[in-house]
């Protein structure tokens, strides 16, 4: 506990600099998905929307026959995945850095805006996830390492004292 209470100042830099990270994808995925997660393919005659895997999303997918490619008022995961708000996209941006959904989520903005939007994704991983949460872990640990060395140096320190009461 104290070593996570003496890391504290220099999470506070990393929290900073992950914030910031957060925020500049954010605001890119913002720019470019914002509203693309809402397509879906709608039947021309009763308006429900086809639940097909593989036609589920649409845009850069072209809907089967008598299905046209219709703005709808849900997004993924129970309308928490979307870029369509700084909120959600933060939140989106936050699951990705997490590695929990992120391939659903590069799945859904390359089946409705471009095979391209890996570009987007994949430096999010790499740089979020094996980066700076690494980042912010070795900060712990290394604060952790030198609380250890100093229990260690008071241990030792403590037996010396023992061993000389004992010697007097």
């Amino acid at each position: 506990m104290q070593a996570l209470l003496s890391s504290l100042p220099l999470l506070g830099d990393t929290i900073i600099i992950l914030l910031f990270f957060f925020f500049i994808f954010a605001i890119a995925g913002l720019q470019l998905f914002g509203g693309i997660l809402k397509r879906r393919c709608v039947n021309e005659n009763t308006g429900l929307v086809l639940e097909d895997e593989d036609h589920y999303y649409c845009g850069y997918n072209e809907c089967p026959p008598s299905y046209f490619c219709g703005k709808t008022m849900g997004n993924p995961n129970f309308n928490q995945m979307n870029f369509d708000t700084i909120f959600y996209a933060l939140i989106a941006i936050f699951t990705s850095v997490t590695l929990e959904g992120w391939t659903s989520l590069m799945s859904a903005t390359q089946k409705s805006l471009s095979p391209i939007t890996f570009v987007f994704h994949i430096p999010l991983v790499f740089i979020g996830a094996f980066f700076l949460l690494n980042l912010t872990l070795a900060v712990i640990k290394s604060k952790f390492s030198e609380e250890h060395q100093k229990k260690n140096q008071a241990e030792a320190q403590e037996l010396e004292d023992m061993e000389e009461m004992d010697q007097e």
